[in-house]
């Protein structure tokens, strides 16, 4: 799996390949307020917290002898 993340026009995505995991316009609220994101660092931190619902995992690469 490899995933990729952008963030053009305030728009978040994450895709894995040509397969689109997340195209996120805008920030989700517990009220459905659909409010803007206020940079990437705030989508970005978004994704961290969420991309295990969507089966993404931190893979860690096997350790050198």
């Amino acid at each position: 799996m490899s995933i990729t993340t952008s963030f053009i026009a305030g728009v978040f995505g994450a895709s894995d390949g040509d397969r689109a995991l997340v195209h996120q316009p805008f920030k989700p609220t517990s009220t459905g307020e659909q409010l803007p994101w206020a940079d990437e660092a705030e989508a970005l931190a978004w994704w961290e917290s969420v991309k295990e619902m969507y089966g993404v995992v931190d893979e860690t690469p096997p350790e050198s002898e």
